[in-house]
């Protein structure tokens, strides 16, 4: 899925320039601005929530919680 590896790749050069947080506290810190990286999506049973809300980091290891075929990215 290429929008969940650009915003890997984006967290992991803000870890480069001092970020000091997960994944999911970056993705929250761009909730509003410019730079819109917290993703709404929609999984099944019609249930919007944010990209920040299904994904877990263990250490170095990123989970992503729902079946990623089972989702949809809502545009912005």
């Amino acid at each position: 899925m290429p929008k969940l590896f650009r915003r890997c790749t984006d967290y992991l050069k803000a870890v480069d320039r001092g970020f000091e947080g997960n994944l999911s506290d970056w993705l929250i810190a761009h909730t509003e601005g410019s730079r819109l990286e917290n993703d709404q999506l929609l999984l099944p049973g019609n249930v919007e929530v944010r990209l920040s809300d299904v994904m877990q980091q263990r250490n170095n290891q990123i989970i992503f919680q729902p079946d990623v075929l089972d989702i949809v990215f809502i545009e912005k």
